[in-house]
C-alpha cells in the first residue's frame, strides 16, 4: 500500500470530529446544554472536542466521558482570534458549534482563516434587542457588520422563536435563514449529585411548601423581584424557598433577605451543577426574569412533573409552556401578579404526567440530529 492509499484509509477511519467552542463550563444554560449535544454526539460515533476559551473556574463542568476538554486559556474573549485559529489547523475538525455573541463572529472568523474545510453552525442563546451588553458599538456592529459575518457560517440556530426574531431585527438575517433548534434537556438519569448538606433538606421540608429557583444571580435573572414577591407570599403561605446559583449580585441579594424578614424562608446555598436532587422534591418552580433566550431550568421543572410558574419574558417561557397550556405565565417585573400566581400553583392541582411528556419534547437526541442535519446540508446565507 503507497502513502497516498495509507492516508486515505487513515481519514476513513478517523472519527468525525465535532469542535464545540464555548466562553468557559461555568454552569449556565447554553453550557448545559451544549454539554448534553456534546453527549448525544458521542453516542452517534462522533469524537468530539470541547474548546474553552477563558482558564477554568473550581465550579466549572467537566466534560462528558470520552469528550477532550482543550482551554485556550484567554482572560478576554477578543485575544481567542490567533489561539482558535491554531488549534482549528491542528485539530481540523470536520464540524464546528460555536455558541453565543460575541464568540460566535470570532469563531466564524478563525475557521476562516484556520479551518475553511470545516462547517461551521452558530448558535444564539440571547435575545439581542434586551441584552444589555448589545450597546454602543455593538450595536453599531450588528447593525451594519454582522450579516455579512454571519453569512459566512454554514448556518446560523437561535434557541427560540423570540431570539430568531432578534436576529432578524437586530442583525438583519433574513428569517428564512435561521433555524431554531430548542435547547435540550438534560438526561435526569445522569443525575448523581446528592445533597450535601443534610440541614438544608431538612429546613427545605419544614415549611408547608418548597419552592426552588436556579439561575445566576445577576440583573437579568431578577432575583430581586422573586424576593419581593416571596415577601407577600409568606404573609398567606407557609413557604421555603431554595435560589440555587451564584454571581455578582449575591450580596445585594442577601441584604434584601435581611432587610425584609426573610432569613426565614429563604436559603442561597450556592451553584448546584445538578438541579435534579432539588426538583424532584420541589412543589413548585418559579422564575423571575427580565429576558431569557430560552429559559431551559423550566424544561427541567417539567421534567420532574414540577409545576412552573414565570415571568412573561422575552424570550423562551411561553413557547415552553405553550403561552400558560403547562404553567402560568404573569407579566414582567410585577410582584403582586408573580406572588397571586404563586398562591394559586400552591394551592391548584396539576398533571405531572402532562409536565412531563411536554419536557420530553426537548430531547437531546432530537436536538443533536438537528444539527447534524444543518451540518450536513450547509445553508449559506
Amino acid at each position: 500500500m503507497n502513502s497516498l492509499d495509507h492516508n486515505k484509509e487513515a481519514k476513513l477511519k478517523r472519527k468525525r470530529l465535532i469542535s464545540i467552542v464555548l466562553p468557559s463550563l461555568e454552569v449556565g444554560g447554553a453550557e448545559l446544554s451544549n454539554w448534553q449535544l456534546a453527549e448525544e454526539f458521542l453516542a452517534l460515533g462522533y469524537a468530539v472536542e470541547l474548546v474553552t476559551i477563558h482558564p477554568p473556574g473550581t465550579d466549572d463542568l467537566q466534560p462528558p466521558e470520552g469528550a477532550t476538554l482543550v482551554c485556550l486559556g484567554q482572560d478576554r474573549l477578543i485575544k481567542s482570534v490567533v489561539p482558535l485559529v491554531r488549534y482549528f489547523r491542528l485539530a481540523k475538525p470536520d464540524f464546528i458549534l460555536a455558541a453565543m455573541w460575541p464568540l460566535t463572529i470570532i469563531c466564524i472568523f478563525s475557521q476562516l482563516v484556520g479551518a475553511r474545510n470545516a462547517r461551521i453552525v452558530v448558535s444564539e442563546h440571547i435575545d439581542f434587542r434586551y441584552a444589555t451588553k448589545h450597546s454602543g458599538m455593538a450595536k453599531f456592529f450588528n447593525k451594519h457588520l454582522a450579516r455579512f459575518i454571519y453569512s459566512r457560517s454554514d448556518a446560523v440556530v437561535a434557541v427560540s422563536k423570540g431570539v430568531a426574531e432578534s436576529l432578524t431585527k437586530c442583525v438583519s438575517i433574513p428569517v428564512r435563514k435561521i433555524s431554531v433548534i430548542y435547547n435540550p434537556i438534560r438526561d435526569r438519569a445522569l443525575s448523581y449529585q446528592e445533597f450535601a448538606d443534610d440541614g438544608l433538606l431538612k429546613w427545605w421540608h419544614s415549611g408547608d411548601h418548597k419552592i426552588v429557583t436556579i439561575g445566576k444571580l445577576k440583573a437579568q435573572k431578577n432575583q430581586k423581584l422573586m424576593l419581593d414577591s416571596m415577601k407577600l407570599v409568606k404573609e398567606h403561605r407557609d413557604i421555603r424557598l431554595l435560589i440555587l446559583g451564584d454571581g455578582p449580585l449575591r450580596r445585594e441579594l442577601e441584604c434584601q433577605v435581611e432587610e425584609t424578614g426573610l432569613k426565614t424562608v429563604v436559603r442561597m446555598p450556592g451553584i448546584r451543577s445538578d438541579p435534579y436532587p432539588y426538583l424532584l422534591k420541589a412543589d413548585l418552580f418559579v422564575l423571575s426574569s427580565d429576558f431569557e433566550g430560552l429559559g431551559n431550568v423550566i424544561t427541567e421543572a417539567l421534567s420532574c412533573g414540577v409545576p412552573v410558574v414565570s415571568t412573561d419574558c422575552p424570550s423562551g417561557p411561553a413557547e415552553i409552556l405553550e403561552d400558560g397550556r403547562f404553567g402560568i405565565l404573569v407579566p414582567v417585573r410585577d410582584k403582586d401578579a408573580l406572588a397571586s400566581a404563586v398562591i394559586t400553583s400552591l394551592d391548584g392541582d396539576h398533571d405531572a404526567e402532562a409536565l412531563k411528556a411536554r419536557a420530553a419534547e426537548f430531547n437531546p437526541k432530537s436536538a443533536a440530529l438537528q444539527y447534524l442535519a444543518l451540518w450536513n446540508k450547509p445553508a449559506r446565507i
